[in-house]
């Protein structure tokens, strides 16, 4: 925007914020806390639109032909405390640096540079650590792989099978060409090794060691912290149920695309409940803590993923930034939903308190079970996103006005948090 438009834009800001300080607070419902030091698993699966699970409340007939893909999803979500209004970053990498520090990722310099968390940042896996906790991580990572300090095990986990980055899944070791992501027979590393080939369905290679890890921790007296990151059901879709690759997307059909979709939301659940059944084989599930979520809204690519939010992926407008989230298990209360506005900063003050972990201070998020916590209230007021100077977005404290800025649209719009029209244009 020019210097001529500046004064609009200021009270633009200031009209929004003047909203902001009008919302009239909401009931307070206080919940008690899980008791004890319980295990926790922790599933991030990848672009899952808050449409594209059962369990949702916006899934009221705008995605009916998926509703039935993920019934052990499902099921754990009706177990546990839903979150109904949780919000992520808007993509993989944003939301995962903030997953694992608590704060921010604009805030770290994470973006646009992405070259990992800073070594001197205090990570929710070295938090778990420190108080006694095994740590493992499982999947994908996407938090920098240029440099060694930025991998897992630097970063506070003890042990660590995946892949540092979707695009290094088909470069053989010793190379750090980027190329288009594959589930098939992928390159994956453990620990701090060099990278192999596998041989097999990434989904299926993730799942068996998940599986095979949680059997050797039950054999062990610590609690353990495991981060299960799997790439379901992010793009390419390939299925493992179907052969062949669709390498030129532009001659398959979108019915067929369609459908390859929904089995990639199939493969995604089938993983969950086989990790569950292993907490049960192996004893565990009694005392393990689950927590689901996604990592951004859906792409809409395939489905209406998103609807009835606007915006996807890669978007700080409602559909790219509101995910499912739920917790099971660990003395939560069963089938209960919150609707107050939680975020994914949240969720390191979250697990730390129920670890008895040291909570850094200054930070941005909230204990979302502790005593006086509210069902009802925000996390911190409204909540922010910010990419650059002319791309970011402000949710009110109430969660019923959001107001966005970007290069595409500089004026900025105030739109209702679940409306396709603006509200209002500030210009």
């Amino acid at each position: 925007m020019g210097m001529d438009g500046r004064p609009v834009v200021a009270a633009a800001i200031a009209s929004f914020f003047l909203l902001l300080a009008l919302c009239s607070p909401l009931a307070i419902a206080e919940e008690e806390p899980p008791h004890g030091r319980p295990n926790i698993l922790f599933i991030l699966a990848d672009d899952l639109g808050i449409n594209d699970v059962g369990f949702s409340p916006s899934n009221r007939g705008l995605n009916d032909e998926f509703r039935s893909a993920t019934p052990a999803i499902d099921a754990l979500a009706s177990e546990g405390l839903r979150f109904d209004r949780f919000y992520s970053d808007s993509s993989c990498a944003a939301t995962r640096a903030g997953l694992l520090t608590g704060r921010p990722p604009s805030q770290l310099g994470f973006r646009p540079s992405g070259d990992g968390i800073a070594l001197e940042l205090s990570t929710l896996p070295e938090l778990l650590a420190e108080s006694g906790y095994r740590t493992v991580h499982i999947g994908k990572w996407h938090l920098g792989f240029r440099d060694r300090s930025a991998w897992p095990l630097q970063q506070g986990y003890e042990h660590f099978f995946g892949f540092l980055n979707q695009f290094l899944l088909k470069t053989p070791a010793q190379e750090t060409r980027l190329a288009r992501p594959s589930y098939r027979n992928p390159w994956l590393q453990e620990d701090n090794k060099e990278r192999r080939q596998y041989s097999g369905h990434l989904s299926e290679l993730l799942l068996a060691r998940a599986e095979e890890t949680l059997a050797s921790l039950a054999r062990q007296p610590a609690p353990w912290f495991m981060s299960f990151w799997p790439y379901a059901p992010n793009e390419p879709l390939e299925p493992p149920e179907r052969e062949g690759l669709f390498e030129d997307l532009s001659s398959v059909g979108s019915e067929d695309l369609k459908a390859r979709y929904r089995q990639m939301l199939e493969v995604l659940d089938r993983q969950v409940s086989r990790l569950v059944a292993t907490l049960e084989d192996t004893g565990q599930r009694e005392n393990t803590l689950i927590v689901f979520a996604s990592d951004n809204g859906g792409t809409a690519r395939h489905a209406a993923s998103n609807d009835p939010l606007p915006g996807a992926k890669g978007f700080f407008y409602e559909g790219g930034v509101r995910v499912p989230m739920f917790m099971q298990g660990a003395g939560l209360p069963r089938d209960q939903s919150r609707t107050d506005i939680s975020s994914y900063l949240d969720l390191l003050p979250t697990l730390a308190q129920i670890a008895g972990a040291t909570i850094p201070g200054e930070l941005t998020g909230r204990d979302l079970l502790s005593h006086g916590s509210s069902a009802k209230s925000s996390t911190q007021g409204a909540l922010f996103w910010g990419q650059d100077a002319a791309t970011w977005s402000v949710l009110s404290a109430d969660g019923d006005y959001r107001l966005v800025v970007d290069a595409l649209n500089p004026d900025g719009h105030l739109h209702s948090a679940v409306s396709h029209e603006p509200l209002k244009i500030l210009n």
